[in-house]
Formats: structure tokens, C-alpha cells, sequence
């Protein structure tokens, strides 16, 4: 009787370590970004920048970011000068503009679940959730591709 009671505490045990490393995992998956940082193209070396038509590119010594929690995972994306980072459509890039009202300034941040440094955040738009933040050439647009491209490192400064 008790090797019964033993194979049945041992199960509950096994099973409660199961459901807390689960936890633990979905807990680490919703890692927030810093309050400000570089966000930089994850196997390359250019950062978020602008040009000087309030466009979103890609430069050597990118800006200092600011992330401004809303929600959840949503954020909106602020430049050292201000304004806020702009979904303007697929394939487009990103733009700046002042009206903080706008939905379009609104991403979502997450990061992917491989466990590795630095973590690997998407940056995708919130209203138009299957187009992402992709690097394209020396430009940041918006685009429904799956790829490394859409893959962002974020740099405390």
C-alpha cells in the first residue's frame, strides 16, 4: 500500500514541477523590452535611425529609442527628438509622425521563445498584426514576410 501512495506522490510531484517550469517558460517568453535602447538588425550591425524625411532606416550608430508601455505587450516607439514610430502599410517604411493618437503608432513587442542572448524581439504592428518591422536593405518596413529580417536585437544604451 504505501509503494502506491509513494507512486502517487511522486506523480503529483513530477507533475507540479512540469506545470512550474511551464510557467516559468511563458513567464520568460514575455520579457519586456528596456525602457530605452538601440534596436538593431539581430545578425547584422546597422540600428534603427533616420533619414531626414522622418523615415525609420538602418545606420551604423543607431538612435536611442524610447519604448512607451501601453498595454500588454503593446508599446508605442518614441525617437530622441519625439514622435512616434508609424505602421504606413505593407511593403512601406516606417515613418514618424506627432499624433500620438494614432493607432498605427501602436507595436507589439514580443520576444521568441528561444532562450538565448540577446533575445530575439518582433516588432510587429498592433491593428495589422501579421505585418512586422523588417529590415530591407537600409530601410525598416513593414512587411507579412517571415523571416530573419523581422528578427530585432534590443540594446540597453
Amino acid at each position: 500500500k504505501k509503494s502506491k501512495n509513494q507512486q502517487k506522490i511522486k506523480m503529483k510531484f513530477n507533475f507540479f514541477l512540469l506545470l512550474l517550469s511551464s510557467l516559468i517558460a511563458v513567464a520568460l517568453s514575455q520579457l519586456p523590452p528596456p525602457h530605452k535602447g538601440k534596436i538593431g538588425v539581430y545578425s547584422g550591425i546597422r540600428f534603427w535611425a533616420l533619414d531626414g524625411h522622418k523615415k525609420v532606416d538602418l545606420k551604423l550608430h543607431g538612435l536611442e529609442w524610447t519604448f512607451i508601455h501601453r498595454y500588454k505587450t503593446v508599446y508605442a516607439i518614441s525617437p530622441p527628438k519625439g514622435g512616434f514610430v508609424r505602421y504606413t502599410g505593407n511593403g512601406n517604411q516606417l515613418d514618424i509622425t506627432s499624433n500620438p493618437l494614432n493607432p498605427n503608432t501602436l507595436w507589439n513587442i514580443t520576444v521568441s521563445p528561444l532562450h538565448i542572448y540577446p533575445p530575439i524581439f518582433y516588432i510587429c504592428s498592433e491593428f495589422h498584426p501579421s505585418e512586422c518591422a523588417t529590415a530591407s536593405g537600409r530601410k525598416v518596413i513593414a512587411k507579412k514576410d517571415h523571416s530573419l529580417l523581422q528578427a530585432w536585437k534590443i540594446l540597453k544604451s
